[in-house]
């Protein structure tokens, strides 16, 4: 209960354009298109070469010395998007949702492990811009307050 008290209080800070999630499947997919926005917001060079540094800097392979998608036993597992759902049994999946959900979706993610937002783009469901991302309420290259 306490992860969906704070789950809440992030999904609140980001709707008021307070703070940006930054979701791994995101900048697993697409780190230049998740990143550079945020690196510009903040009023930083947000060039082609400094985005390539930052991920060549902060790969799964220079973190761990391995490749994406080698299996561990250490915090860093194996940086394999959705892997978290070979994790845990059916048993605690069915206890986990009622708890989770509704927190889950609203970051999307859907009970099965499939990323929703990721599904609603390419049906057409969703616009191109991420939810919660900060120019809500004031412009991309506006730093904050």
């Amino acid at each position: 209960r306490a992860w969906a008290d704070r789950a809440d209080m992030v999904r609140a800070r980001a709707d008021a354009g307070e703070l940006l999630v930054l979701r791994y499947e995101d900048l697993t997919r697409d780190f230049t298109g998740t990143l550079g926005p945020l690196i510009a917001w903040l009023g930083l060079d947000a060039s082609a070469e400094v985005l390539a540094a930052i991920e060549t800097g902060t790969s799964f392979r220079a973190m761990t010395g391995r490749p994406r998608g080698t299996e561990a036993r250490e915090p860093k597992r194996k940086g394999a998007v959705g892997d978290w759902i070979e994790w845990l049994t059916d048993e605690e999946k069915e206890q986990a949702w009622p708890i989770a959900g509704d927190r889950l979706r609203a970051f999307g993610y859907t009970r099965d492990g499939a990323d929703l937002r990721l599904i609603r783009r390419q049906l057409g469901l969703d616009p191109a811009e991420r939810e919660g991302w900060p120019d809500r309420t004031r412009s991309a290259g506006s730093a904050p307050s």
